[in-house]
């Protein structure tokens, strides 16, 4: 997978060029209304979502970590 100004739609080919999440939130910063600012706002807890269970998780693995040694 190759990060770039892709705008297509999404394929399953690992070799095909992609967008990343802050990309497509930023590309389209101009619209305020309307469906597209929607999918911003959407991605946008998504990418905060992820973030969270990251932080959880690695947190929890730091802990079972720090009890065995």
């Amino acid at each position: 997978m190759v990060a770039g100004n892709a705008g297509g739609g999404p394929t399953f080919n690992l070799f095909d060029t992609t967008r990343t999440l802050t990309t497509t939130m930023l590309l389209g910063l101009k619209e305020t209304l309307g469906l597209d600012y929607d999918i911003r706002f959407s991605v946008g807890i998504l990418l905060i979502i992820i973030i969270l269970l990251t932080n959880i998780l690695l947190n929890v693995v730091k802990r079972k970590i720090g009890k065995v040694k």
